[in-house]
């Protein structure tokens, strides 16, 4: 069978300078990185996973950055040294063969096909199982209509991105452990953990280069000082150095109760093997070679005692005061189907344990690199939402990222507040109640919304009770302001952060707050005109415009805005209905 060796072989997609499309082994992406513009796949998972891939191999390569300055030095000098890299990578250059009978690729060489092999044939297969969003068994379609008896058939190159993927995105739950060989009375199905990445929301800084992208991504690496994280005196070795037959033996040898372990390290992490995987290639009448099926079994499980927020750099994490024995008392940040990422944004810019490490390096590194505080680079926000073993969505959603954002203290408060302010002023579009500050002396914790009363003056009354309350909330959900909020705010909270990042700290917060206040009327006014022009129709207008008029201005005024500010809350939309 042909060889397939993954540092000359083409397979991973990147964009020349001008955009063309090209796949390059990696020998040839990290040599051409400087001119290259960027690591792109249309799959989110994929495009981050062969990052961390990279990022693996030039730590290990160049055994670094030790210190900010040598990161700096490396920035300046537009490139690695690439002696060092090209002599790592032919040190290690057949762990790299995706078909290798002895160590191939990312996968384990004691499963074995065939009628005398270690594998059964209800183990094997098709490689949707391991594709996120294909379709396999019975779990929920997302984007194809591939069936287990038709499987596809995939290329040397995009096998290999899967089997990369797989690793750091597999999904938890019950998955084949063993082979025939490791049984020995134990059984054949087991828990297996989900990959580091499954269900968080993870960062790439992007620069304007794929050089300068995997530099802003490129961690401190030094263990004598904890960096990333402590590793006591475990020895950190990428999946490509450790011994081929490790994983079975560690399954085998141990009892179920066993099975989890630490991370050695940091690119023991990067590449960490959650799931035991072996490709069975296909020669086809050309010559050319397929893939339609794999063996996919149980890898590695993190240890009880592993804390992703001490170790993992790209994620952002959260504080669960709440958390039961067995859960996570700092949850990853993930994607919601029903609210942008950027609506949680301000979890990236503070300057505490749950920032992204990776952010908060960044903001270590400014200063000796010479970079400017003023300078902005961009923020990519990719992952996917699961419910159980089903991935629901998957999602890459974009931020700009001025550095003063992560050095200046006086600035993430104000990406806080700004989002407290348009949530705050939301709430009046989407729900039937507002806490709202105190009018005349006198607190409002529970003040009809503007589209609650807007909802019940919309609906029959039966005699003097008024409208039933199950149904003036669906009646809200119905009218779907929100629908025509959030989604316009997303590129004027863009240009929010860059005035921040600008050092124009008090006039971007009252500038972003008038235009949530606008867009919260208008939202209300689009809604309210869709409807016809009768009596029922301009009572409820009425209604709702006085009280969306008195309670954003009292809920700007509790952010400093002076309620007669100028295109502030004392004017309506003057369109439509409301006119």
């Amino acid at each position: 069978m042909s060889s397939v060796n993954l540092l000359d072989w083409p397979w991973i997609p990147c964009s020349t300078a001008d955009g063309t499309p090209v796949e390059l082994g990696i020998r040839d992406v990290l040599r051409q990185a400087p001119t290259l513009r960027a690591l792109r796949d249309p799959s989110p998972m994929v495009t981050v996973s062969l990052h961390r891939l990279l990022l693996a191999v030039l730590h290990r390569a160049l055994d670094g950055p030790r210190t900010p300055e040598q990161w700096a030095d490396w920035w300046h000098a537009g490139d690695w040294d690439q002696a060092a890299i090209s002599g790592y990578l032919d040190r290690w250059e057949a762990r790299f063969n995706l078909f290798d009978d002895e160590a191939p690729f990312l996968q384990n060489p004691a499963i074995v096909f065939g009628p005398e092999g270690t594998i059964k044939d209800e183990s094997v297969k098709p490689l949707a199982y391991m594709i996120p969003g294909m379709t396999f068994g019975n779990n929920t379609t997302l984007f194809d209509h591939s069936v287990d008896e038709r499987p596809i058939a995939l290329t040397p190159a995009e096998a290999a991105r899967h089997l990369v993927t797989v690793q750091a995105v597999a999904l938890g739950g019950f998955v084949s452990t063993l082979t025939h060989e490791d049984r020995r009375g134990k059984q054949n199905l087991g828990t297996s953990f989900a990959g580091p990445l499954a269900r968080g929301a993870v960062t790439l800084v992007r620069g304007d280069t794929l050089f300068q992208t995997l530099m802003l991504n490129l961690h401190q690496y030094n263990h004598a000082i904890a960096q990333p994280f402590d590793i006591g005196d475990r020895v950190d070795l990428p999946a490509w150095e450790r011994d081929p037959d490790e994983l079975t033996a560690w399954i085998r040898d141990r009892p179920q109760e066993e099975l989890a372990r630490l991370p050695d390290g940091y690119t023991d992490l990067l590449t960490w093997q959650s799931r035991r995987v072996r490709l069975l290639p296909e020669s086809l009448a050309d010559g050319s070679l397929v893939v339609r099926r794999a063996a996919i079994l149980r890898g590695w499980s993190p240890a009880a005692s592993w804390r992703a927020i001490h170790g993992e750099t790209m994620m952002a994490f959260t504080n669960n005061e709440k958390a039961k024995e067995g859960q996570d008392p700092n949850p990853v940040v993930g994607f919601r189907e029903d609210k942008a990422a950027w609506r949680d944004s301000s979890t990236l810019f503070q300057p505490v344990e749950g920032q992204p490490k990776m952010l908060r390096w960044l903001a270590q590194i400014r200063r000796p690199s010479g970079m400017s505080v003023t300078r902005r680079f961009e923020l990519d926000l990719l992952g996917t939402a699961t419910d159980r073993k089903n991935i629901s969505f998957w999602r890459h959603e974009q931020l700009p990222l001025p550095l003063a954002l992560l050095e200046d203290p006086q600035v993430w408060p104000l990406v806080k507040r700004g989002l407290e302010a348009a949530d705050h002023m939301g709430q009046l579009l989407t729900r039937e109640y507002s806490s709202l500050p105190a009018r005349d002396g006198k607190p409002q914790k529970n003040a009809p919304t503007p589209a609650r009363i807007f909802a019940e003056a919309m609906l029959p009354s039966p005699g003097d009770m008024g409208a039933d309350p199950a149904t003036v909330r669906a009646q809200i959900g119905i009218l779907g302001i929100g629908h025509h909020y959030w989604p316009h705010l997303e590129a004027r909270f863009w240009q929010y952060l860059i005035d921040l990042g600008d050092g124009r700290e008090d006039a971007a917060f009252f500038e972003w707050l008038d235009a949530v206040q606008r867009q919260a009327r208008r939202a209300l006014t689009e809604v309210m005109d869709s409807f016809d022009y009768s009596a029922q129709v301009l009572r409820a207008s009425s209604l709702a415009e006085r009280a969306m008029l008195w309670q954003l201005r009292a809920i700007a005024a509790s952010y400093g805005e002076p309620e007669d500010a100028e295109g502030g809350v004392v004017q309506m939309e003057n369109t439509g209905v409301g006119a």
